[in-house]
């Protein structure tokens, strides 16, 4: 029997065994897709649909653009505006992939709002973990602004349609399509991260880690429940944080499939992130002593 299809199998049953933890993983994804994500993603979805579609090829700047869809709109908005860039032959294959990792993060709103005040609950100032978050981001852009020729120019014949109640039909259309396959994806990973929790892993660090290298939400969840010392805690959230999960590495790989861009070599810099952003928080911490907690 083929070795995926019987993966398959073991998972459902599974499923059947513990229905139980199955339901409450697939409740708190669907609760996180339905609460969060269509709220704050799917207008971005939209408007970003149609820039992309009416103005792609007269955007000047392609590295600048990708960059603060990717800053301001977060995960998956950044894979879906660097992805359309590539295609269009406007920033090379490698400024891509530096941009995939950098810029496909999570929003200021998400880092402020759930991490620093809802789950660390940092509320001297919140926006230090901003800071640590954005350190290796920036450090990347403006490495890549410095050294990257960009094409201000698009260099393939891309079809650019007016803006009319049409497009934005078509925008509307594709946007709910899109937000419903990452639903669909945030469900199944929070599925797996539920069970997750359940695994015999030894030391609470080892388990956070790979809890939330499954689904960011539910790893800092149940990091923040460990009861573990802020100057631990904080590092293990940045770095969930920073990694992004493979729900989001799957949700990406949404836009950029189809194109030569390998989602291994995403996860792969997501990695290397991380420990930028884990050796960011140590310098901040305990070398320039700054206060982040």
């Amino acid at each position: 029997m083929n070795k995926k299809i019987l993966l398959l199998i073991v998972f459902m049953l599974i499923l059947v065994i513990n229905p139980k933890t199955a339901l409450s993983g697939a409740v708190c994804g669907l609760n996180l897709w339905f609460d969060v994500i269509v709220p704050t993603l799917l207008p971005f979805m939209i408007i970003s649909y149609l820039i992309q579609n009416v103005y792609g090829s007269t955007i000047k700047n392609p590295l600048l653009y990708t960059t603060l869809i990717g800053l301001f709109c977060g995960y998956p908005m950044g894979a879906y505006a660097v992805s359309s860039m590539y295609r269009q032959k406007r920033i090379s294959k490698s400024a891509a992939y530096l941009l995939l990792a950098c810029c496909n993060i999570s929003s200021p709103a998400f880092v402020i709002s759930y991490i620093s005040l809802s789950s660390l609950e940092i509320d001297t100032f919140p926006y230090g973990i901003l800071l640590v978050n954005y350190i290796p981001v920036f450090l990347i852009l403006i490495y890549l602004f410095i050294t990257e020729k960009v094409s201000y120019t698009s260099q393939t014949e891309a079809v650019l349609m007016p803006l009319s109640f049409e497009t934005f039909d078509n925008a509307m259309t594709n946007s709910i399509l899109n937000i419903l396959k990452l639903g669909a994806y945030i469900i199944i990973f929070s599925i797996f991260a539920a069970f997750a929790s359940n695994f015999p892993i030894r030391g609470p660090i080892l388990k956070c880690l790979f809890i939330g290298s499954m689904e960011i939400t539910t790893g800092i969840r149940y990091a923040v429940n460990t009861n573990l010392e802020k100057d631990i805690l904080i590092p293990l959230v940045l770095v969930i944080n920073a990694f992004g999960g493979l729900s989001c590495a799957f949700q990406s790989n949404t836009f950029i499939k189809g194109s030569d861009l390998s989602i291994k070599k995403y996860i792969c810099n997501k990695l290397l992130l991380a420990l930028l952003t884990f050796i960011s928080w140590y310098l901040l911490a305990y070398v320039f002593k700054i206060h982040l907690g």
